[in-house]
């Protein structure tokens, strides 16, 4: 039996997380939402994600604090390692090279492309992909 991907989606815009909600469910993945770093570090206590899709740029806790969190152990030694990728719609305040950095495994620009996303997700999921 094939192992479903959990997902889960932060992003501070609705129909962002909605979009993107039902490309990663076309992959067969089961996705849980939150609407900033604080709501997503509170599921990620709760839940154990194999995936992190996040916006670099939201309120109360951003990209790169959210990022943070998890890779230094805060969101559980479970969750160090999890693949982390980036969307963004302001390349200018997440360079791709800032992401890499802070631990983050891909980068995406917004609005999200649905094949971009399906092999960037193949890739991180199964990299013998």
């Amino acid at each position: 039996m094939e192992k479903t991907t959990r997902v889960l989606v932060i992003d501070d815009t609705p129909i962002c997380r909605k979009v993107t909600s039902a490309m990663l469910q076309r992959l067969n993945c089961l996705v849980d939402c939150a609407a900033n770093g604080k709501e997503a570090a509170g599921l990620l206590d709760q839940n154990r994600y194999d995936l992190l899709l996040l916006d670099w740029m939201m309120p109360i806790m951003n990209g790169e604090e959210l990022v943070r969190h998890v890779r230094d152990g805060s969101a559980g030694v479970h969750h160090q390692l999890v693949p982390i990728i980036v969307i963004t719609a302001d390349l200018f305040a997440a360079p791709r090279e800032r992401c890499l950095q802070a631990g983050v495994n891909g980068y995406l620009p917004k609005p999200v492309d649905y094949e971009k996303l399906a092999l960037l997700v193949a890739e991180l999921m199964c990299p013998a992909y």
